[in-house]
């Protein structure tokens, strides 16, 4: 558990530079969804090409076909945040987006049969508290925001389920036989979505680094640490840890621009620690006892999602 909470933290800090990165972009939202998760399959394919040598092929195949429901849904989940956030306010955008705590639970106990114990429960409370109390007094609702904010809204939906899923995956032996074909059908479920939109030109000298560096930062590094650690940990603790994300995000942001957090920052980092902390000590015995074949995962996998 140890380990993994490790990672888990890894990977929301990397995940905390991709606000500055997609704002430092200027790709069609689309377009810079299927750019960052098609460049994250091409740079892991090698890892795959290991595991599934040393794994086998039946079992590559068998990740690939658990992989293909949950990386539909993240390129969704991709594609509907970048496209909900630019067409509705930051504060409004933040705050749907985390409120994913409330959704996970419904979807953790109808796909897992994990419920949501008091601590955890304690924990979500002090988590949303946190988040409105940082992006409450900035909350703009109205008529120019609302295709934006039922955008934004939907694509938390699909970031639950996304993770969630990702848990009932577990079993898969080698986390990069299930990360990479993720990707990978993610990239390929933005495809058509990209097509139906023009091409704008872009400075490329911008986007490798910005583009790139949100494809290799919080996509190659970020996600896939999100996703070894949700196969060792209760999804709910990723989900409260997750929305820490905004700490290490505003530091970076200090540190980079010299931007100084709002008073709101401090209540609610005390309030997102404090439930982050909570959930934490609640998983205790929530680890994965992760299956050795991938038979096993493939039969645990046959439940309908």
């Amino acid at each position: 558990m140890t380990r993994a909470l490790i990672v888990l933290f890894v990977g929301i800090v990397v995940c905390a530079t991709a606000a500055n990165l997609i704002q430092a972009s200027r790709m069609d939202p689309i377009h810079l969804s299927m750019f960052r998760v098609g460049v994250a399959a091409l740079v892991l394919l090698p890892m795959w090409v290991a595991e599934a040598c040393r794994l086998g092929g039946r079992t590559a195949w068998t990740a690939a076909r658990a992989a293909a429901v949950p990386g539909v849904v993240l390129g969704i989940h991709f594609m509907t945040f970048l496209v909900g956030v630019r067409m509705t306010t930051v504060a409004n955008a933040t705050l749907l987006v985390n409120l994913a705590p409330a959704i996970v639970p419904w979807f953790a106990t109808a796909w897992l049969g994990e419920r949501l114990r008091k601590p955890e429960l304690i924990g979500t409370l002090l988590g949303l508290a946190g988040v409105v109390t940082l992006v409450g007094g900035d909350l703009r609702l109205g008529r120019n925001t609302l295709p934006g904010d039922l955008i934004c809204l939907g694509s938390m939906v699909f970031f639950a389920a996304y993770l969630v899923l990702g848990r009932t995956r577990r079993g898969i032996p080698g986390v990069w036989l299930y990360v990479v074909p993720l990707y990978a059908v993610a990239a390929l479920t933005c495809v058509p979505f990209a097509l139906m939109r023009p091409w704008q030109p872009v400075n490329w000298t911008r986007e490798i680094w910005a583009a790139g560096g949100l494809a290799l930062g919080p996509t190659v590094i970020g996600h896939s640490a999100i996703m070894y650690a949700v196969r060792h940990l209760r999804s709910q603790t990723v989900t409260l840890a997750n929305l820490t994300q905004f700490i290490f995000a505003s530091v970076l942001a200090w540190c980079w621009t010299g931007e100084t957090p709002s008073p709101p920052f401090y209540p609610a980092a005390v309030l997102l620690v404090t439930g982050a902390v909570l959930a934490v000590r609640a998983s205790g015995n929530g680890e994965a006892a992760a299956p050795s074949s991938a038979g096993a995962a493939s039969s645990r996998d046959s439940s309908p999602h």
